[in-house]
């Protein structure tokens, strides 16, 4: 293994960077009239409601305060696109969404969902089961890509029977959990291999969200039913988190998660692997390349925020993707006679400006047959 001095953060990673908002909407239904949903968060992402015609009857006793009451035939609250929504992009992003739910089981109604409004194909939701599945008190969550592929996945606890029900479902990489009450769900939610790290998947564009249906090229789906205490975060909460919200607290920073997105290119093809700790101050990232032309030069690419994928093919590189075109690379040794360079340390600095900033890291090898580029790994610094 070859070693190296521990690397650092460039330094414009760490400074002028002010700490980035956990938070990106909280709707507590709390208000007593009117047809406006308050978002309770940093951002401001405050909600209509739409076709609420008997105001105010929609606000109700809720799980804490009020809740917000809908019909299941025509009303939803519509929220604006931007401040971090839409929360899922299908590029290895780390999200939660928490919600108190009373409702009896119904068929494919939904309580949460991102959409289109020029097409039917992407969709993002969580929402009730089918009918066809023997289990409309259960939660499923629905995700469909431009390309109108979908995967559905069922809990097998119950959250539709009448009473009232603390759900969360939190994700990094397509890595997927779901908790009711408190309680890790039993089913598997894990779409690794089957949606975000995997760049065959497709593209998701979004540019709704609504809490109590969908809204795509015209309303579907309307949930029957009360919600309160809408919560969505731009990391993936711990259980301990969970069980804060379920008590009526607040989450006052970000979790750190490693995941990763797409695939490399090359012989191998060129793979990165991340370990250690996205902890600002802890002990630091570790890289690892596999599967790449022995002997190659290696950089380290490093890029802030979302991915941007963008395909080599029109510049001669069929096959590879840069996932942050905009990042700047650092030479890190060169690959040893198997193709292979384990180890490559990042310290993460403690910079509060760090707080919730995502990045993605690439490995690049330059060999005598060419470049190769590995897919690239996705992190959030925080707690």
């Amino acid at each position: 293994m070859q070693k190296f001095a521990c690397l650092a953060l460039p330094v414009f990673f760490a400074a002028g960077l002010g700490a980035q908002s956990p938070v990106i909407g909280i709707w507590k239904f709390d208000e007593t009239t009117g047809l406006s949903a308050a978002d309770s968060g940093p951002l401001g992402n405050s909600g209509n409601l739409v076709n609420f015609f008997n105001d105010p009857a929609q606000w109700v006793p809720g799980r804490f305060g009020n809740a917000l009451q809908f019909d299941g035939t025509a009303n939803y609250v519509d929220l604006p696109v931007g401040n971090g929504i839409p929360y899922y992009d299908g590029l290895g992003a780390s999200f939660s969404i928490a919600f108190w739910v009373n409702g009896q089981p119904q068929e494919d109604d939904r309580f949460v969902a991102l959409s289109s409004s020029t097409a039917n194909e992407p969709i993002f939701s969580l929402g009730s089961g089918r009918n066809s599945q023997s289990n409309q008190g259960s939660l499923q969550l629905f995700l469909r890509n431009d390309q109108n592929r979908n995967i559905e996945r069922y809990s097998d606890g119950v959250i539709l029977d009448g009473t009232w029900h603390h759900v969360c479902y939190t994700e990094t990489s397509g890595a997927g959990r779901l908790y009711i009450d408190g309680v890790q769900d039993t089913a598997s939610f894990d779409l690794r291999g089957i949606a975000t790290n995997y760049s065959a998947y497709g593209t998701f564009t979004f540019d709704q969200l609504t809490i109590g249906a969908i809204t795509r090229q015209s309303p579907c789906c309307h949930f029957t039913g009360e919600l309160d205490e809408v919560h969505v975060f731009g990391f993936a909460v711990s259980q301990a988190d969970v069980m804060t919200l379920m008590n009526g607290g607040a989450l006052g920073t970000c979790r750190g998660s490693i995941g990763s997105y797409g695939v490399g290119c090359g012989p191998g093809p060129l793979d990165l692997f991340t370990s250690g700790s996205p902890v600002i101050g802890g002990p630091g990232l570790s890289f690892s390349a596999l599967g790449g032309s022995p002997n190659a030069s290696l950089l380290l690419c490093i890029g802030i925020g979302p991915m941007a994928p963008l395909d080599l093919a029109a510049v001669g590189i069929p096959g590879c993707t840069l996932y942050q075109p905009s990042g700047s690379c650092i030479p890190v040794g060169s690959l040893n006679a198997f193709g292979s360079n384990t180890g490559v340390p990042l310290s993460v600095p403690n910079a509060p400006g760090l707080a919730c900033v995502r990045a993605g890291f690439q490995f690049i090898a330059l060999g005598a047959n060419g470049p190769e580029l590995s897919n690239a790994g996705v992190v959030v610094f925080g707690m």
